[in-house]
């Protein structure tokens, strides 16, 4: 019987490298993903004063415990080497013009009672715009502050227990909640 002609070898490919994307994609893909929206970039709006309910930082000392937790994180004795000091962010040149050595050589190294009656004086003279950002988180302007906002200024529901009404009169002239135009105040 005549021999048969062997089969023909099946081809073998060698196994597949992974695909390296080109500078080209790794840009597109850089640029996707930096125009996306970040949950974890993104903290949420920031409390609107009059929106129905009160700051939870309202709280822990209208205003100041508020301005402490946006400036701060609320840390009294922060210090991470910026230049600026304690709950409230004082530069060093601020504490000193305004009696803060009378207290502690800087902010951070000052209990929260000093920082407060610091930040009083620099209100006083400089207004809100010593804190431009946080202030304007709460709706805090001019260089004085009211009472803070609660549900009952919007919505003439009763204020929560234990917080004042908005109605009643605080020792520093009122901030309107909302703007007496109708609108709220900006986030920042």
């Amino acid at each position: 019987m005549p021999a048969m002609p062997d089969a023909p070898e099946p081809v073998v490919t060698p196994p597949r490298r992974p695909v390296r994307p080109g500078p080209l994609a790794a840009a597109a893909l850089l640029f996707a993903l930096a125009a996306a929206p970040s949950a974890a970039a993104d903290p949420g709006p920031a409390p609107v004063p009059g929106a129905g309910t009160v700051p939870a930082c309202a709280a822990d000392g209208w205003p100041w415990g508020c301005v402490a937790e946006c400036e701060s994180g609320g840390n009294w004795q922060l210090n991470t080497g910026n230049g600026y000091y304690g709950g409230l962010q004082f530069r060093q040149s601020t504490w000193e013009a305004h009696g803060g050595l009378a207290y502690a050589p800087r902010a951070d190294l000052a209990p929260r009672a000093a920082q407060t009656a610091v930040a009083e004086k620099v209100l006083a003279a400089q207004g809100w715009d010593a804190w431009p950002v946080c202030s304007r988180r709460y709706g805090l302007s001019g260089h004085g502050y009211g009472d803070p906002p609660t549900a009952s200024a919007v919505t003439g529901e009763a204020a929560a227990p234990g917080v004042p009404d908005a109605g009643e009169a605080g020792p520093y002239p009122r901030a309107p909640w909302p703007f007496p135009d109708g609108r709220a105040p900006a986030p920042y």
